[in-house]
């Protein structure tokens, strides 16, 4: 136990170099009130059951590994037990294993940090990686992935997983591998985010990724991310608004998007009381099945390329007639008497015989 006593100044520091740290229970990093501690694993194996990082009120425990094995033979609880507990997880190299669920934020705010080389494996057949847990916590909790890290997950990655929690999942590169599936706004009155911009996300097996699934939730897609979702095992569904409280958002900008197999659908807005939209603005979305706007509930689907203006030598938007990007206030049947170039060249189209109308 680092840092146990309560109060400002129980402070804590270990840095493993080599050798094995091997207990028979737990390692709580900052455990008590307002502690402070920090765990540095630069090489060597720490074999423990519980791994927890700010246990209680006002603690704030952080674990940096740079390289060598973390075995933890049950869950990993990053801000944990109390709002105001405060739990860090940094790993740029060597591999962390666990063989039930991580959790970064359960009523604590936590941040799970993975980079460089890293590899977290959550074994299990019931082990989830959770953003965002137990009622209360509106912090930010946050998983980034980048690099060539990677996270294997034996079950499903909920964001959100209880009401009024806050979960973001950012994906810049490195691989995400999910046995199950991925729920982005898990339950009601939570929120979920995905912002994927490099890398790969694959939901395999017949589970699905379900965007709003209870809650509210968003994913955006940009840069070269590669969106897989199923295997060819199962039948697997891409879903946006799921739920009968569920109100999902997808922006794609680029990247690709796949959704395998015949069975494997695009669905959004599935069921009654379920909002879904999906924007498409640039990439490629590949479905093996169907697509389903508004199947018993409300769904949007909207395929918009974005204009390149670099070339145009004239630019004239009927839906912004003054170029100030703002809202005209012209009525309709109103004459236009100057209409603004907004290409940047100065080409207003004005005093013109037979004026037109808006």
């Amino acid at each position: 136990v680092m840092g146990r006593i309560d109060g400002v100044g129980a402070n804590g520091t270990y840095v493993l170099e080599d050798g094995t740290v091997q207990a028979g229970v737990d390692l709580n990093v900052a455990y008590g009130n307002s502690s402070r501690a920090i765990f540095t694993h630069n090489a060597g194996t720490v074999t423990v059951v519980d791994v927890t990082l700010g246990r209680n009120a006002e603690s704030d425990g952080t674990y940096v590994m740079t390289n060598g094995l973390l075995a933890a033979g049950d869950e990993i609880f990053i801000g944990f037990n109390s709002l105001t507990a405060t739990g860090r997880m940094t790993v740029s190299g060597g591999t962390v294993t666990t063989t039930d669920e991580i959790y970064a934020g359960d009523a604590g705010h936590g941040v799970l940090t993975v980079s460089g080389s890293a590899v977290i494996n959550i074994n299990g057949a019931a082990s989830d990686l959770v953003i965002a847990d137990n009622s209360g916590n509106n912090y930010d909790n946050r998983v980034d992935l980048s690099g060539s890290a990677t996270i294997n997950v034996g079950d499903s990655v909920e964001i959100g997983d209880a009401a009024n929690t806050r979960g973001t999942l950012n994906v810049e590169g490195g691989t995400l591998d999910i046995v199950n599936g991925l729920l982005v706004g898990d339950v009601a009155s939570s929120t979920g985010i995905v912002t994927f911009s490099g890398g790969n996300i694959q939901v395999n097996g017949a589970a699905d990724l379900v965007v709003g699934n209870l809650g509210d939730g968003e994913m955006c897609m940009a840069g070269s991310a590669d969106l897989d979702v199923g295997d060819g095992s199962g039948t697997t569904l891409f879903v946006v608004g799921g739920g009968a409280t569920g109100e999902g958002v997808v922006y794609q900008y680029n990247g690709t998007g796949t959704v395998v197999g015949s069975g494997g659908d695009l669905d959004i807005g599935q069921v009654a009381g379920a909002v879904g939209t999906y924007n498409l603005r640039g990439g490629l979305l590949e479905i093996g099945g169907d697509v389903y706007v508004g199947n018993a509930g409300e769904g949007t689907l909207t395929i918009d390329s974005p204009i390149d203006t670099e070339d145009m030598a004239l630019w004239l938007d009927a839906t912004d007639i003054d170029a100030d990007g703002a809202p005209d206030s012209l009525s309709d049947a109103d004459p236009i008497t100057n209409w603004q170039d907004k290409s940047g060249n100065n080409r207003d189209a004005s005093n013109v015989a037979g004026a037109p109308y808006y």
